[in-house]
């Protein structure tokens, strides 16, 4: 992708909304767990950094981001649905913001064990019952070569650096990359 791309919808809503999407490695790329702690840093609980920018001040009712990891390259997601009479632009310039800060600035050793603490919990959270361990088995079997990589994936996001995360923000996420799709309320 050489350039930016953006749609705006008008649709039965009653505040905006923003999805951006950039493109991502596939499941079993070494990117992918310093991808996923960087999702983590942006959404993952009260303290992250989508919710202190977007929600806490107002602008956002909710903020999240993830990796839609899989077989095949796929998308890193980051959307927000606005508060009334917010403005999406608004919320994306605040996204953008985030990004150039994380690309330019190592994420303090604190937030980074908070990643890692809330990673472990869903990793092993995802693991209580026998289906779902044989959804964990089947996913890697089928999309990443082997269960046996589902366990290393776990031990690889235990060693990503913040580095790793500024080198993957500055690799993925340049403006350029950016697909917004940007939904209205119909007049």
């Amino acid at each position: 992708q050489l350039a930016a791309r953006r749609k705006t919808l008008k649709l039965n809503i009653q505040v905006e909304k923003l999805l951006m999407a950039y493109p991502i490695p596939r499941l079993d790329h070494e990117d992918l767990p310093a991808l996923d702690v960087l999702q983590t840093v942006l959404s993952g609980g009260r303290s992250s950094r989508l919710q202190k920018a977007l929600v806490e001040p107002g602008i956002a009712t909710e903020a999240y981001g993830y990796a839609s990891s899989a077989k095949d390259p796929s998308l890193f997601f980051i959307g927000a649905s606005l508060q009334k009479g917010s403005r999406a632009n608004a919320a994306e310039r605040i996204i953008q913001r985030e990004l150039d800060r994380l690309a330019r600035e190592k994420v303090p050793a604190s937030e980074l064990e908070r990643a890692r603490n809330i990673l472990n919990f869903e990793f092993f959270g995802a693991l209580e019952t026998n289906s779902e361990r044989a959804r964990f088995v089947g996913q890697y079997e089928s999309q990443a070569g082997g269960a046996e990589n589902g366990r290393s994936y776990f031990e690889k996001l235990q060693k990503v650096t913040p580095e790793q995360i500024q080198a993957v923000v500055r690799k993925y996420f340049p403006e350029n990359h950016r697909n917004t799709v940007v939904g209205i309320k119909k007049s």
